[in-house]
This record gives structure tokens, C-alpha cells and sequence, in this order.
């Protein structure tokens, strides 16, 4: 039995696609092989690859490696060979990543507020909470910067110690986070001087950052002391390895502050990272960009991502002047510019205020958001308006550093919320407000200062939770009716690019092949088409060699937990790590096809096409058995141990997630369980002695497995 999920999910847009040459794999500890043998093909021949070991945060017990394969044909077949390896923890693409901001030469308008008659802006001392600036490099000897501590100044794309800027996006940034106060041209940092770790990882045209250099990025930060990391930067894919970076920095209390990024999109159904680790990580924190007091920036082309489970507040981010490199300056326009903002403000406010949990300047920042009437952030931000640093480093601690809720998660099976945040042990009451119906009181289960559970009550989609503190004041509430999903495309699209969209079961579906090159691949389209009941998803492809990713959103408990494929006219049978499939995380999986014709079970049609018959496996975690396909409560255990989360429950539960889940006669298993259990747990309600009996067995069967795992 194994306990580790092979991972590999990289959503690249058709503009880098082709740029990923890099693959990333994590060998379980002592079983790295620095060098891999790679077989020829019919255009390159067979070759040795040395691969480059990364540094890890000291948290993860996996040796990771990268290996720089040129050829397409080598790199998707070693992907597919190194996944079903057991020494191997996961293998991904070393993807690129994208700066969030456009050039706007346009006269500086300061988000419509008058210029003040007098240049003086109140700016803020940073310098002893180093801010990472993980970006195109920095012009430190520009004129308006120079006078701040660039401590580290590095290039990771030429492997030097120089990390000047030679783009402008990172000049830009640091700008707004310490230039000098420059009343000619009306450009000041929010500090007055800061220390700043400048990383270059993009080059001259804005290209060539990568995950690689991202997570060399943000270890290096981290141990080196950063306070801070600005990311202004987006990837469309998941990865591991960045995702077990970023926990490795939450855990020592280092802030991300990350872009939401330009594409005009939920992130909620169309993630971008790191941005949607806001959602995950007390200390990710992401910023949309605004275009007025009340809206957010929508222009085609550089309008700001949203999410109201996922994007946590605006900034502005419309026509800001900064430094540029080459001792210039310019306006520019997106969230790259909204998010150092807020890493300046963090920074300031953890050197103002020293000290303190690290949850509380989340907290901080959260409770100093302006909100005004007719706002356009309502339904789109966590907590919707614009941060209001004046007002934040203008106030006194016990003003600042009050209670707030970041994020929250559900719970397995149960219509419980489990939320972050920061004093949540003054949290004394909950209740959900129905418009029109009254409200229905709630009792919280405070687990500690940073964590709490709330127990929703029925039809709790259409209602507003509110959590009240011992002063008597209510925390920012949460309207389920706000959670949507995107406005989805039709059902069937032929893919001009590398990504394509449609629906599938009233579920958001996005699939992209990660190194698709249209010249050289042909056409592919994306729809879905209905047999007797069931709905079913075809991809048809001229050429069908790729790493093909998949993401299902749609609804904010949806779980995307496998895909089985179209064995023959009435049989489906599920992917698994030994055709090339891993399934991802809870909304994304990737499957890696190294030949044309696909595999055997692809269908060949008459017009020279390939096709792939596939079913999703789904399941929504907060359901009654009559909407979800695998149901998470146990009803018969919850009955007779009396509590939801009994420990025995909960290795019940273990059991299943770790053993039954793991084969498809195990799934059918639990769903037939899930079927019937409902109506038994019920009979059995009035029968005692049948319920000591079942405990009696339960008893037994929860021993035997706590003593095998250990």
C-alpha cells in the first residue's frame, strides 16, 4: 500500500509551452540517480543527462533534481517512466511563469485622487524586514534607489552574482516599495529605506523565469531572513514543488505576498499560483488591482483576477509611476504592481510594531481595508475593498492587531468549515443569517488562537455567517450565495491554442497540453457528448503525444478524484500511474501520452483524428448521497460512536481514504456503502444492543489498523 500520491499538474500558456525543457523529480531520500540514461528516438539519439539537485526546505524528506532534456519525444517518455517508479515521490515539467503588468506611458492619475499641492507623501522606515523582490533583477544604482541595502543581488538564469535589471518590471517594483520621495516626477516608495534581496529570474523580454528558480528563490529567502517575498509573478499550473516551497516559508512565518494576476478571471474556478495558496497558507497573501476606490481594473488585456474565496483584498495597481531600469521611470498597470504595495506596507508594519504572533499582521492588514458604498469588490475579494496602509501605520497596536478570520477549508464529509486566522479563541457565538427567514444560532469549536470549526446548518448555500467576538463586534462575514462559479463556454470548442475550455456535468473543465505545438501537432477540439444517462468527455486530436493536464471547478467542495477512459463499447476502466496518470491534487490530474495514436483504447475516426473517450471521477465533500458519486461521511460509525469526530471515526476514515480509495473494487465498495448507509445508521438509531455489537466489532477493526500503520 502506498501512502504517497504521485503528483505532476503544469498548466502552461501556448506562449511558453514550448519553453519547458526542464523536469523536475523528487527521488525518495538515498535513491537519487544524479545521472539518467535517456534511449534515442527517431530524431535524436540516445544520451546521458546530469541532473542538478535543488535545495529543499528542511521540512521535506525528498532529494529533488532537475534535468534539462531538449528533445520532446525524451522528455514525455521519461516522465511517463519515472511516475510508476516507487523510489520516486513525483515528476513534473520545470514550467515557466509570467510578470502580471503592462507599460502604461500615460499621465499619472493616482487612482483618481487629486495630487496634492505639495510633494511630500509620508513614507516608512523597512530596512530591518528584508523584502525579497523574486523578479527581472533591479537597477540598484538607479537614482531614486540606490540609497537602500540591496544585501543580495543575484542573477539565477546566468548563475551570477549580478542581478541587474535590464526589463524594468523589478525596477518598477522596487519603486513602489522603496524608492526616494522624487516630487519631479511624483514617485515614492512606501518606505523610506528597506533592505532588499533582489533575485533575477526573468530575462530582457520578461521570459525565462521558471519553478525551479522560483523555489531557489524563496529557500534562499527564507534562510537568509527574509521578512517579506514579493511575488509579481503567476504560474497556471500546480506544482509540487512550488506548493511544498511555500509551505516550507509559511511554516517559518515568511509572507508571500502574490499577484492575482491580469487575465480578468475567478481564481476560484481558474487558478493561477501562487496566488490561490492565499486560500491554504496563513502567510500567502493575494492582491488584486485597482482601478478606482470602488472598482477593480477590467480593461481588456490587463483586468484583474478575483475571487471571493481566494483573493484576499485590491490595492491600486491602474497607471502607478515608479523607477525603471536605465535610470528611468514609467507608469504601469497590473497586479505586479498592486502586490509590492502591500509587501511594503507588511514590511513597515513588522518593523513598526515588532514582535508579534506572525498571524497578526495578516490579521493587520485584513482589518484595515477601506470600503466604500457601491462597490464593485463586493462578491469578488474576501474582504472586498482597498488596503488602507495610511490608516494602518498611522494606528495604535491595539487598534492594528485585532481578531480576523484568512481562510477556511472544509471538512472531510461533514458541512463543518475549518478557518484560519489570527485570535480566533475570542470567537464566543456563530450564526447564519437567511435574508428574510431569520437567523439560526451556531456553537464554534475553538481548536486554538489561529484555528476554529463551525457545524452549518441546513440550507446553509443561501445564507451569511457571522462570527461574534467576547467584545460583542462580528468578524467579517462570509455569504455562501456569493460563491459562484465562472460563467463556462459552450460544450463543445475547437482549441486554437495550447488550453481549452467547456463544460462537462455543469463543472468547469480546462485541459492543456503542456508542449503542444500546433505546427507540428495539428487540431485538437474539447466537448462532451451524452450517452443514455451519463455524460462523457472527448478529446480528439490529430496528434495525440503530450502531458495533458485537467482541471474541474465549478463548486467549492468538488473533489476531482480520478478519470477512467473508454476500454471498449461499454466498458470504462480507470488511469493509473502505469499509463502515464497522476491525479494531482483536488481539482487538477495530468496524464502524459508519448505517441500519436495515444495508446490501444484510443478511437481512430475517418478523418485522420484520434479520439479519447474519458469520465471523470468526482465528489462534492459537504453532500447527501443522493448528489455526490463517493459521499464522505460514515453514518453507521458517526451513529454509534455518537460524534462526527470521534477518534475511532477518524481512523475509520483513514482507512478508507488510504486502502479503499486506492482500487477501483475499494471505490465501488465505498460507494455501495454509501448507498445503503444512510437508511441502517437510521434503523439502528432505537436498537442498543445492535449498536454495542457493531462498536464491539469497530473496536476491533480500528485496533488491527492503528497497530499496521504503526
Amino acid at each position: 500500500m502506498s501512502l504517497l500520491r504521485f503528483v505532476l499538474f503544469i498548466l502552461l500558456f501556448w506562449s511558453t509551452a514550448l519553453l519547458a525543457q526542464g523536469v523536475l523529480v523528487a527521488w525518495e531520500p538515498g535513491e537519487a540517480q544524479p545521472v539518467l540514461n535517456l534511449p534515442g528516438t527517431a530524431s535524436v539519439p540516445a544520451v546521458q543527462v546530469e541532473g542538478q539537485q535543488l535545495s529543499t526546505p528542511d521540512h521535506l524528506d525528498y532529494e529533488l533534481f532537475r534535468y534539462e532534456i531538449e528533445d520532446r519525444t525524451q522528455r514525455l517518455s521519461l516522465i511517463r517512466e519515472l511516475r510508476g517508479k516507487p523510489q520516486i515521490r513525483f515528476v513534473e515539467l520545470d514550467g515557466q511563469v509570467d510578470i502580471q503588468s503592462t507599460n502604461q506611458p500615460r499621465q499619472f492619475d493616482l487612482l483618481g485622487f487629486s495630487e496634492p499641492t505639495t510633494w511630500g507623501p509620508t513614507q516608512f522606515a523597512c530596512e530591518t524586514v528584508p523584502i525579497a523582490i523574486i523578479d527581472t533583477g533591479v537597477d540598484t544604482a538607479h537614482t531614486d534607489l540606490n540609497h537602500n541595502d540591496f544585501r543580495v543581488n543575484e542573477n539565477l538564469i546566468m548563475g551570477s552574482s549580478t542581478g541587474e535589471d535590464d526589463h524594468g518590471h523589478g525596477t518598477h517594483i522596487a519603486g513602489l516599495i522603496a524608492a526616494r520621495s522624487n516630487e519631479n516626477v511624483k514617485v515614492a516608495g512606501v518606505c523610506s529605506t528597506a533592505t532588499i534581496f533582489n533575485y533575477k529570474f526573468f530575462d530582457k523580454d520578461g521570459k525565462g523565469g521558471n519553478i525551479t528558480h522560483a523555489i531557489q528563490a524563496i529557500n534562499e529567502s527564507v534562510t537568509k531572513g527574509a521578512g517579506v517575498i514579493n511575488a509579481s509573478w503567476t504560474y497556471s499550473g500546480y506544482s509540487q514543488s512550488l506548493y511544498d516551497t511555500i509551505a516550507g516559508a509559511d511554516h517559518a512565518g515568511v509572507y508571500i505576498i502574490a499577484a492575482a494576476g491580469n487575465a480578468g478571471s475567478n481564481n476560484d474556478t481558474d487558478p493561477v499560483y501562487p496566488a490561490i495558496f492565499s486560500n491554504k497558507f496563513k502567510h500567502v497573501v493575494a492582491v488584486a488591482n485597482a482601478a478606482s476606490l470602488n472598482a477593480l481594473n477590467q480593461t481588456p488585456g490587463e483586468g484583474s483576477n478575483y475571487g471571493y474565496q481566494t483573493v484576499d483584498f485590491a490595492a491600486p495597481g491602474t497607471s502607478l509611476p515608479s523607477t525603471y531600469y536605465d535610470n528611468h521611470y514609467v507608469a504601469m498597470t497590473g497586479t505586479s504592481m498592486a502586490a509590492p504595495l502591500a509587501s511594503a506596507s507588511l514590511a513597515a508594519l513588522m518593523q513598526m510594531h515588532s514582535g508579534y504572533p506572525s498571524e497578526a499582521y495578516r490579521a493587520a492588514l485584513l482589518n484595515n481595508i477601506w470600503r466604500g458604498s457601491n462597490s464593485d469588490f463586493e462578491g469578488k475579494l474576501k474582504y472586498p475593498g482597498l488596503l488602507n496602509a495610511q490608516a494602518m501605520l498611522n494606528s495604535t497596536a491595539a487598534s492594528v492587531f485585532s481578531s480576523a478570520w484568512f481562510n477556511y477549508q472544509w471538512i472531510e464529509g461533514v458541512d463543518v468549515l475549518r478557518f484560519q486566522g489570527y485570535k480566533l479563541n475570542e470567537v464566543v457565538s456563530a450564526r447564519m443569517e437567511f435574508p428574510g427567514e431569520g437567523s439560526v444560532s451556531i456553537i464554534p469549536d475553538i481548536e486554538s488562537a489561529t484555528a476554529l470549526r463551525v457545524s452549518l446548518p441546513a440550507n446553509w448555500q443561501e445564507g451569511t455567517l457571522f462570527l461574534r467576538l467576547n467584545s460583542g463586534e462580528d468578524l467579517h462575514p462570509l455569504d455562501f450565495s456569493l460563491m459562484q462559479s465562472a460563467t463556462v463556454p459552450e460544450s463543445y470548442t475547437w482549441c486554437d491554442g495550447a488550453t481549452c475550455e467547456t463544460t462537462w456535468r455543469g463543472y468547469f473543465v480546462q485541459v492543456t497540453r503542456d508542449n503542444y505545438d500546433k505546427a507540428q501537432q495539428g487540431s485538437w477540439s474539447l466537448y462532451t457528448i451524452m450517452e443514455g444517462e451519463e455524460e462523457l468527455l472527448l478529446i480528439n486530436a490529430e496528434d495525440l503525444s503530450d502531458s495533458w493536464s485537467f482541471n474541474i471547478s465549478g463548486d467549492f467542495r468538488l473533489r476531482f478524484e480520478g478519470m477512467n477512459y473508454r476500454l471498449s463499447t461499454t466498458t470504462f476502466k480507470e488511469l493509473s500511474s502505469g499509463h502515464g496518470y497522476t491525479q494531482q491534487n483536488d481539482n487538477n490530474a495530468n496524464w502524459v501520452i508519448n505517441k500519436k495514436d495515444g495508446w490501444p483504447y484510443a478511437t481512430k475516426l475517418y478523418d485522420g483524428m484520434y479520439q479519447l473517450t474519458l469520465k471523470p471521477q468526482i465528489r462534492l465533500v459537504s453532500s447527501s448521497p443522493s448528489t455526490s458519486s463517493e459521499p464522505a461521511e460514515c453514518y453507521i460509525a458517526t451513529s454509534v460512536y455518537g460524534d462526527v469526530y470521534a477518534p475511532e471515526v477518524d481512523a475509520l476514515r483513514n482507512f478508507r481514504n488510504e486502502v479503499l480509495m486506492e482500487f477501483g473494487p475499494g471505490r465501488w465498495l465505498v460507494d455501495q456503502y454509501y448507498t445503503y448507509s444512510p437508511a441502517v445508521a437510521q434503523w439502528m438509531d432505537d436498537k442498543p444492543r445492535l449498536q454495542a455489537v457493531v462498536r464491539w466489532g469497530l473496536d476491533a477493526f480500528v485496533g488491527f489498523w492503528r497497530w499496521i500503520k504503526g
